[in-house]
Protein backbone atom coordinates (compact mmCIF):
# COMPACT_ATOMS: atom_id res chain seq x y z
CA UNK A 1 0.00 0.00 0.00
CA UNK A 2 1.56 3.36 -0.91
CA UNK A 3 1.79 5.88 2.11
CA UNK A 4 -0.70 8.39 0.07
CA UNK A 5 -3.40 5.44 0.35
CA UNK A 6 -5.61 6.18 3.64
CA UNK A 7 -6.23 2.45 5.48
CA UNK A 8 -9.58 1.88 6.47
CA UNK A 9 -9.73 -0.26 9.43
CA UNK A 10 -13.39 -1.56 10.47
CA UNK A 11 -13.25 -2.07 14.15
CA UNK A 12 -15.12 -4.70 15.60
CA UNK A 13 -17.13 -5.27 18.87
CA UNK A 14 -16.28 -8.20 20.41
CA UNK A 15 -18.17 -10.58 22.93
CA UNK A 16 -17.03 -10.56 26.48
CA UNK A 17 -15.98 -14.01 25.79
CA UNK A 18 -13.95 -13.18 22.92
CA UNK A 19 -12.30 -10.29 24.73
CA UNK A 20 -11.39 -12.69 28.22
CA UNK A 21 -10.06 -15.16 25.62
CA UNK A 22 -7.85 -13.20 24.17
CA UNK A 23 -6.75 -11.26 26.94
CA UNK A 24 -5.82 -14.78 28.85
CA UNK A 25 -4.25 -16.20 25.60
CA UNK A 26 -2.08 -13.11 25.58
CA UNK A 27 -1.25 -13.01 29.09
CA UNK A 28 -0.28 -17.35 29.28
CA UNK A 29 1.68 -16.37 25.50
CA UNK A 30 3.28 -12.96 26.89
CA UNK A 31 2.32 -11.29 23.62
CA UNK A 32 -0.08 -8.45 23.28
CA UNK A 33 -3.99 -8.99 22.48
CA UNK A 34 -3.39 -7.93 18.92
CA UNK A 35 -1.07 -10.21 18.26
CA UNK A 36 -3.32 -13.03 19.76
CA UNK A 37 -6.03 -11.97 17.11
CA UNK A 38 -3.15 -12.17 14.22
CA UNK A 39 -2.36 -15.59 14.89
CA UNK A 40 -5.99 -16.62 15.07
CA UNK A 41 -6.69 -14.86 11.99
CA UNK A 42 -3.29 -17.23 10.75
CA UNK A 43 -4.74 -20.56 11.81
CA UNK A 44 -8.28 -19.96 10.17
CA UNK A 45 -7.47 -21.55 6.92
CA UNK A 46 -7.15 -24.86 9.19
CA UNK A 47 -10.46 -24.68 10.54
CA UNK A 48 -13.12 -23.53 7.27
CA UNK A 49 -12.89 -24.09 4.00
CA UNK A 50 -11.09 -21.30 2.24
CA UNK A 51 -11.55 -22.94 -1.47
CA UNK A 52 -15.35 -22.08 -0.64
CA UNK A 53 -14.45 -18.57 0.86
CA UNK A 54 -12.42 -17.59 -2.09
CA UNK A 55 -15.39 -18.52 -4.15
CA UNK A 56 -18.04 -16.49 -2.71
CA UNK A 57 -15.83 -13.58 -2.02
CA UNK A 58 -17.51 -10.37 -3.60
CA UNK A 59 -13.91 -8.42 -3.02
CA UNK A 60 -10.59 -10.03 -5.06
CA UNK A 61 -8.65 -6.85 -4.59
CA UNK A 62 -7.40 -7.69 -1.26
CA UNK A 63 -6.40 -11.72 -1.73
CA UNK A 64 -2.70 -10.65 -1.07
CA UNK A 65 -3.48 -9.69 1.88
CA UNK A 66 -6.13 -12.60 2.95
CA UNK A 67 -5.04 -15.52 5.53
CA UNK A 68 -7.60 -17.87 3.09
CA UNK A 69 -6.31 -16.83 -0.27
CA UNK A 70 -5.60 -19.93 -2.68
CA UNK A 71 -2.64 -18.54 -3.41
CA UNK A 72 -0.74 -19.60 -0.03
CA UNK A 73 -0.25 -22.42 0.94
CA UNK A 74 -1.96 -24.79 3.91
CA UNK A 75 1.22 -25.25 6.11
CA UNK A 76 1.63 -21.79 6.94
CA UNK A 77 4.36 -22.49 9.56
CA UNK A 78 6.39 -23.72 6.08
CA UNK A 79 4.94 -20.81 4.46
CA UNK A 80 6.62 -18.53 6.75
CA UNK A 81 3.00 -17.09 7.62
CA UNK A 82 3.81 -17.19 11.02
CA UNK A 83 6.51 -14.60 12.66
CA UNK A 84 9.49 -16.06 14.46
CA UNK A 85 7.70 -14.24 17.99
CA UNK A 86 4.00 -15.82 16.98
CA UNK A 87 5.42 -19.50 16.79
CA UNK A 88 7.36 -19.00 20.41
CA UNK A 89 4.03 -17.81 21.39
CA UNK A 90 2.10 -21.04 19.55
CA UNK A 91 4.39 -23.02 20.99
CA UNK A 92 4.29 -21.50 24.61
CA UNK A 93 0.38 -22.89 25.36
CA UNK A 94 1.24 -26.64 23.26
Amino acid sequence: MCDTEKKKYYTPQFSEMACVTVYRLSQVMGISMVDVVNIMVKLIPFYVNSKKVCLECPDNSKCQACSLSQDKQNNIFLNSQFTQKEQDALMSVQ
